[in-house]
């Protein structure tokens, strides 16, 4: 086991010394607790810190995580499941005590990077791996934290550049103006970089996805059966290296041209400082201590404008991902399919299916357009198109996973937008296959 503290009894003893800030824990392997224990003692914490509690659970890949309590990983997977299903009904109950602070339980983060397939995991919040959990309002306070400290080094870096101007303005007022001269090709030469990183960074985002994508596909070892089974080992391996190539090109040329801005900023910023500075002491405009001070002014000027764009750079991604964040939460909003009126108790008869269209979010055109059909039980029906025509689709449709943007489907009569999609995936034997026909 890893060598860390207990995270309920660490988050006791915070619950004791806090009031107000959310305690999320890390991620507990669900599969080697006892269920009704862990109920009790998530119940318990809860009750305790005035319902700021957030449970994070995984399955855990480490084996000796299952050996050092005396378990196999064999049917973690299916334990878990049961344990996501029962947790929320033993806290509603009256089978355990003390009841927690929330109706229901504390919420539940279902944590770690593997593919959840189980009905029972679908529809929990999802965190990333271990230890990066985090409720809504802790997100929300380490975005701030992280916007308050950008705009902190923003300041500090304004204020430096205005100290350095002051300091020698003071001394003499020619120097002022000659500071400002030196440091405006650094900002320029600054900003370009930032701004050639920033476009780089929208340029190359999808290819990284892809490159992460083929390089899962070459090295997961759950992979490699279907991967050898298709012989698509040199298809992967050249995508991969054709995708990290581009990558890795785009990348150079944004350093060479980064380079030659920082070089060509400051040869200028240098030039025209230390230019105008020896113009004014070989005509007595100035004494040489002053040249000195004027010399220093305008390092730390320099040095404060490329913090400053710095963190005005920082300021904007943060800002591109909060934007990003945002829509997607809406997005999800406005899909969200609202609560369940009706259970589904059997297979159903018949299958109907009055003017469905449907588009993916994102696209313009619709990957399915009036499609009209009945279904009846005992039939056997054959979806044949080409490749993208919308065979899975309709699918998935058909089944209750996807729900149409236009019209409605109906298992006997009950429309499947007002059921809940494991009811429909678990309450019906019927088979869904599709096969391509390609040209």
């Amino acid at each position: 086991m890893y060598d860390n503290h207990e995270p309920l009894v660490s988050l006791a003893a915070a619950a004791a010394v806090t009031d107000r800030i959310e305690l999320v824990t890390d991620v507990l392997i669900a599969p080697i607790r006892a269920t009704a224990l862990l109920a009790k003692q998530a119940a318990t914490l809860d009750r305790l810190c005035g319902g700021r509690l957030t449970l994070s659970l995984g399955l855990s890949g480490r084996a000796e995580d299952f050996t050092a309590v005396g378990m196999f990983t064999d049917g973690r997977g299916r334990r878990f499941d049961t344990q996501l299903r029962a947790l929320p009904e033993l806290w509603s109950g009256d089978r355990i005590g003390p009841a927690p602070a929330r109706p229901g339980g504390p919420p539940l983060l279902v944590a770690g990077y593997a593919r959840v397939t189980s009905s029972a995991r679908r529809g929990w919040p999802t965190a990333g791996a271990w230890g990066s959990a985090r409720s809504s309002s802790s997100a929300r306070a380490w975005r701030s934290c992280a916007r308050i400290s950008r705009v902190a080094d923003l300041l500090t870096a304004a204020v430096s550049v205005l100290a350095a101007v002051v300091a020698v303005g003071v001394l003499s007022p020619v120097l002022a103006p000659l500071v400002v001269l030196a440091a405006l090709p650094r900002a320029w030469a600054s900003l370009r970089g930032a701004l050639l990183e920033l476009a780089s960074l929208f340029r190359t985002v999808a290819g990284e996805r892809r490159r992460d994508v083929t390089g899962e596909l070459i090295s997961e070892r759950a992979n490699a059966a279907e991967v050898r089974a298709f012989t698509a080992q040199r298809i992967l391996l050249a995508e991969h290296r054709r995708i990290s190539a581009e990558l890795a090109e785009d990348a150079v040329r944004v350093g060479r041209r980064k380079n030659v801005l920082v070089t060509v900023g400051g040869a200028l910023g240098a030039l025209a400082g230390y230019l105008v500075l020896g113009l004014l002491l070989y005509t007595g405009g100035i004494a040489l201590a002053l040249a000195g001070t004027a010399v220093v002014a305008m390092r730390a000027a320099a040095q404060a404008v490329g913090n400053g764009v710095y963190s005005v750079n920082e300021l904007y991604e943060i800002g591109i991902y909060v934007e990003l964040y945002r829509g997607c939460l809406a997005d999800i909003g406005s899909r969200r399919r609202q609560p369940p009126t009706h259970r589904l108790t059997g297979d159903p008869q018949v299958i109907e299916l009055t003017d469905v269209s449907f588009r993916y979010p994102g696209r313009d055109r619709g990957a399915l357009t009036g499609i009209s059909l009945s279904m009846r039980a005992g039939e056997v029906i054959a979806l044949v198109g080409e490749n993208g025509s919308g065979k899975s689709t309709l699918a998935k449709l058909i089944t209750g996973l996807y729900l149409p943007v236009e019209g409605t489907v109906r298992w006997d009569g009950v429309g499947t937008d007002t059921v809940d999609p494991p009811n429909c995936t678990s309450g019906s034997r019927w088979s869904c296959r599709s096969r391509c026909a390609g040209r």
